[in-house]
Parts: structure tokens; C-alpha cells; sequence
């Protein structure tokens, strides 16, 4: 048992990683590659899937490289990915080039009444946006429609390549948009709406399903040994929950990745068999918007191993909280948080000329957080939560665990592994390959939380007077957003 290695593979907006684990739940090495993302409008946002692949190969032999992990020791692998996604693979197992992202929502302005009509019949904002996306892309690229031979959301496509079988998970699909009742098999009339085959879908599996082995091929490419059992995995939120044991009202998963979530399973029978989530609220820009920062504050900058993200959270540990009065809406990619608004732009207001670097990476820090608070207010006042288990990247700077302890008047538990959506992925390939018994049980022996960060009373004081000129902000700047655009 000693030797026994789980890999877990978490492809998110802007990033890959690949992590080893033990059977105890602890990191042993790790690595990491960005994923370009291509921004060729307001309201464009897309990558190119191939890329994704090559980054993951890269990532996949440095771990194996790694003297932590034997030859042989590799015992299942489990993956999880963005959301609201999905690939066109022709039937040479090819992508068939860059496809929209979950944020990407010209179709709003672009899709035909069809298309149009096929989404706004689903209830769910992103998965709303995802048949909008699907149907604009069929629309606009002939091609796509006529060589398609499947359609597979972004951690199914990459599992694909490791192994040539197709399959996802009913999270993942419930995602897509195009599911009936259940989520457990797709609809016959949406897919008929948009003229989609229905061969062209995966079949629907249990995350803990296996889901082929690595190919003879996969492994000469990556490295992986040959047979290496692959299980279906899921979503990066679904995987984020059960990577921080998530369980309402005790703990709620605070999500702080390129976007932003809170929510989590509603008991822990519903955690053990993998349903009952609730999300509580969903916003489109946290992490983006400090990384949009980094690359105007710190072009390039990278100092003694220390990113541009890292030295832009130190300056803002050096403004006071409020940020000198500076107000920051994040929405740099649009909004999905309360309801579909593509036509929604960042702001900062409150500018003046003492105001330095500092202040603003300090509103960007609070922006987003307030943001997600206001959005989620409404489902936590029907949710009474204890506490927050905060998870992603900004887990990785405490500055954001003492901003959100603070605004959301909530103790926030800090765990020793802040990659929940890998950790989740791994637990799933454990539980999966038969290694650990349950997701229940395993969870609550692999999620250990390391620190807390209480509110503090003047904080909340400050952040009090904060919410109060964030919302009369952001109630101006909605009224002058483009009429007829956004949707609710």
C-alpha cells in the first residue's frame, strides 16, 4: 500500500495541473503549465483544446520524472475539468480547433432565433449559455456540424485522448444544458432543437466509473504505463466539493478559481453517493481579474520564483482595508453571478491621485469577494452556513481568506490541500479502483484543514460601509450597461 500513486488531472480556464497523491490524501509532487486563453473581443473567450493536450503530456512526464513516484506505482488516475464546455472531435479522435469557453457569450448577439430558442429553454444561467454557445458554434462553422463525430466537455475530451473511450459524468452533462429530466440521459428534443446526433454525446456514467485504460498510444506519449486504469471523473466544482468535504450547513466550499462559487453537498449521504448539491451562488471573474491585473501592474515580472500574482497580494497587505475608497465590479468577463449579462464591464471607481498599486490590488481583492457574497446572499439566508472551506488558487494567499472571512461574517477553514478539484479527482480514481472504501469516508480523512481565519470585528465594520457603496456602484453602472443584451 505504501507505494500506491494516484494521479489527478485538473484542466481549469487558464491552467493544467497534474498532481501525485498517496493513499493518505498528501501531495507528493506536482506540475503545473498555463493554458493560453484567446480574448478577440469584449465578449469573446475561447481556447484551442490541442493545447491542452500538449500541456498535460508536459505535465504528465515531469510528475513520472519525479523519484516519488516508482515505475509501476500508478494505480488509477481521475481527472476533472472546466465546465460549460464542449469539444467537437472528428472521427479521427482530432479536436477540431479552438472552441468557446464557459465565458464566451456572443452568441447572445450572433445566434439565430433557433439556437436562441433552444437555450433560453433551459433554466440554469451557464447551462443556458452553454446550448447558446453549442448552437452559435454548429451556426457559424458548417464544418464543425457536418464532421463532427463526438462532443465531449473538456475533462471527458482529455480522458478520451488518454484513452480512446468516450464517456462523462451526469454533472458534466447537466452542465451542457442538453439533458432531460434527471440528468441521467440526453434529450432527444434539445438535441433535436439544435441538430445534434445523439451518438455524438457520451454515454452518461457514474464519476467513479472506470472509463478505459491508458492506451498503448497515450503511454508512449505521455509516459503512463500501458493499461493504467482511467475513471470518469467529473466537473472541477464537483470535484472541489468533495476535495473540501463539503457539507451544508456545517461547511460550504468556497471556490476561488478563475471564477468564483460557494456551495456544497446538502448532507453527507448526498456526498457519499455523489448528488444533492446545492450551489448557493456563481460569479464569472475572481482569479481573472487579479491575473488581469499582474499583466498590466507586472508585465513579465517574476522575482527570485515569486509570481506577479503573489508580489501584487504583498502590496495590498500594505492598504488599509476599504482600499482608500476604491470601488472594483469584476466583471471583466461579463456576468453570469444572479443572471446572464454580457454587456456587464469592470469598473473602478473612486479614483484619485493618492490612490497606489497597493489600493487597487486590495478592491480587486474585495470587489470580488463582495461580489460573490451579494450574489450568494440570497441562497445562504435560506442556507444558514458555519463555516467556508476556501479552495483554488486565491486559497493560496491568506489575505483573501481574511477579506472573505470578514465580508461573509464567516469563519473560513484554510485546508492542507487548497487544489480541491484534484484532490477530488484523485479520491474518486481511489474510491473508483477499489483503493479506499467511499467517498464519505475518504474525504473526511483526506480533507484536513490546516488553519482558520475568524472575522475580524472591525472588518466587518469596514466591509459593512463597502457593501453598502458596492451595491448603489454597481446599481449605476447595470442602468448604463446595452439595452438588449443581457438576459435574465
Amino acid at each position: 500500500m505504501g507505494d500506491e500513486r494516484i494521479i489527478a488531472i485538473d484542466q481549469g480556464t487558464s491552467c493544467v495541473k497534474v498532481l501525485v497523491f498517496d493513499m493518505a490524501g498528501n501531495v507528493l509532487c506536482s506540475a503545473s503549465e498555463s493554458t493560453p486563453v484567446r480574448l478577440s473581443g469584449p465578449n469573446a473567450m475561447e481556447a484551442d483544446p490541442r493545447d491542452w493536450w500538449r500541456k498535460l503530456v508536459q505535465c504528465l512526464r515531469r510528475v513520472l520524472d519525479d523519484p516519488c513516484v516508482p515505475a509501476g506505482s500508478v494505480r488509477g488516475i481521475g481527472l476533472c475539468g472546466l465546465m460549460h464546455t464542449l469539444v467537437p472531435v472528428d472521427n479521427g479522435g482530432r479536436p477540431m480547433g479552438p472552441v468557446p469557453l464557459w465565458a464566451d457569450q456572443r452568441w447572445e448577439a450572433e445566434a439565430d432565433a433557433v439556437v436562441r430558442e433552444a437555450a433560453n429553454s433551459v433554466a440554469e444561467p451557464s447551462s443556458r449559455s452553454c446550448v447558446g454557445r453549442l448552437g452559435w458554434l454548429l451556426q457559424t462553422r458548417p464544418d464543425v456540424r457536418s464532421r463532427t463525430h463526438l462532443l465531449l466537455p473538456v475533462k471527458d475530451f482529455l480522458r478520451y485522448m488518454l484513452t480512446g473511450v468516450a464517456a462523462t459524468d451526469h454533472h458534466e452533462a447537466a452542465g451542457t444544458g442538453l439533458t432531460a429530466t434527471g440528468d441521467r440521459e440526453w434529450s432527444q428534443a434539445m438535441l433535436g432543437q439544435l441538430g445534434v446526433a445523439l451518438n455524438t454525446l457520451p454515454p452518461i456514467l457514474s464519476p467513479m466509473s472506470p472509463a478505459g485504460s491508458v492506451s498503448p498510444r497515450a503511454a508512449e506519449i505521455t509516459g503512463l504505463e500501458a493499461g493504467t486504469p482511467v475513471v470518469v471523473g467529473t466537473c472541477d466544482w464537483q470535484a472541489a466539493l468533495l476535495g473540501s468535504c463539503a457539507v451544508l450547513p456545517e461547511r460550504a466550499s468556497l471556490y476561488l478559481g478563475t471564477a468564483g462559487v460557494v456551495g456544497g453537498f446538502t448532507s453527507r449521504d448526498h456526498l457519499d453517493r455523489l448528488d444533492g448539491v446545492r450551489c448557493l451562488g456563481a460569479v464569472s471573474s475572481t482569479g481573472s481579474a487579479l491575473e488581469w491585473l499582474a499583466g498590466l501592474l507586472l508585465p513579465g515580472s517574476s522575482q527570485h520564483g515569486i509570481s506577479p500574482v503573489e508580489t501584487l497580494v504583498r502590496m495590498a497587505a500594505g492598504s488599509r482595508a476599504g482600499a482608500e475608497g476604491l470601488i472594483f465590479l469584476p466583471h471583466l468577463l461579463g456576468e453570469r453571478g444572479g443572471a446572464i449579462r454580457p454587456s456587464a464591464t469592470g469598473t473602478l471607481a473612486g479614483l484619485r491621485l493618492s490612490h497606489g498599486r497597493g489600493d487597487m490590488v486590495r478592491a480587486v481583492l474585495e470587489g470580488t469577494a463582495m461580489w460573490l457574497r451579494i450574489v450568494a446572499e440570497p441562497a445562504m439566508a435560506d442556507e444558514p452556513v458555519d463555516s467556508l472551506v476556501v479552495s483554488g488558487g486565491g486559497a493560496r494567499n491568506r489575505l483573501n481568506s481574511v477579506i472573505a472571512a470578514s465580508i461573509f461574517g464567516r469563519p473560513v477553514l484554510i485546508p492542507e490541500v487548497v487544489e480541491a478539484g484534484a484532490l477530488g479527482s484523485a479520491l474518486l480514481a481511489a474510491v473508483g479502483t477499489g483503493l479506499a472504501q467511499g467517498c464519505a469516508e475518504t474525504a473526511s480523512a483526506w480533507v484536513r484543514i490546516r488553519a482558520v481565519e475568524e472575522p475580524d470585528p472591525e472588518l466587518v465594520t469596514v466591509y459593512q460601509g463597502l457593501h453598502e457603496r458596492f451595491t448603489r456602484t454597481e446599481r449605476v453602472m447595470r442602468s448604463l450597461e446595452t439595452p438588449g443584451l443581457a438576459s435574465t
